[in-house]
């Protein structure tokens, strides 16, 4: 069985990913923390398989990943960042410097959160997966953050220079490629994939 300390300042993450874990047959809950010191005292007194780290807590103490794995080598550091990606957050580059496992970052599923956990037990490093491409072109991510901006069809199309016509056309067919239903799940869906300001 898997054993895991869950060491992250924000309660909800904590708590939450603390009752993700105790749910499975294969691992268990070792402890919690909340704070930089409650980190070092928590995996002292109670070693865990694989511990995850906030960034945060790394950032503050950047001696702390490093002083960890001297100090309890069984135990594999994932670093937890609120971050979208890996290149987005360059505390994750410094942990994984200083011997961390790997970067977990909130994008993350519950089932590719599990396997990370189940994977850095195992002594593999684990990164997170590349952001795929957009599937829009120059062109339409252009009327996406001009939809972001908030403007009508009429205004994006004063703005880009096409006919109104042709912008209605064309947010049909970003909708389809997108998988969306409306402006409102548009300007959500570019704001998660970072298109809202793509071309800013």
């Amino acid at each position: 069985m898997i054993s895991v300390a869950v060491a992250i300042h924000s309660e909800l993450c904590r708590l939450g990913l603390a009752t993700l874990v105790g749910q499975l047959e294969d691992m268990r809950v070792a402890g919690t923390a909340g704070t930089l010191a409650d980190t070092e005292q928590l995996v002292a007194s109670a070693p865990a398989d694989v511990l995850i780290l906030d960034a945060g807590f790394h950032a503050a103490e950047p001696s702390l990943v490093a002083r960890l794995r001297t100090q309890h080598p069984g135990t594999r550091i994932l670093v937890f960042s609120e971050h979208a990606g890996l290149e987005a957050d360059p505390r994750c580059a410094s942990a994984l410097r200083a011997g961390a496992s790997g970067c977990l970052v909130r994008t993350l599923d519950h089932a590719q959160f599990l396997d990370a956990v189940r994977r850095a037990a195992s002594g593999a490093m684990v990164l997170p997966p590349e952001r795929p491409p957009l599937p829009l072109t120059g062109r339409e991510l252009e009327i996406v953050a001009a939809v972001a901006d908030g403007l009508d069809n009429r205004s994006i199309a004063q703005r880009l220079g096409l006919r109104e016509q042709t912008v209605k056309n064309r947010l049909t067919r970003i909708m389809a490629k997108t998988g969306v239903r409306g402006r409102v799940q548009l300007v959500r869906w570019a704001l998660e994939h970072g298109a809202a300001g793509a071309l800013n």
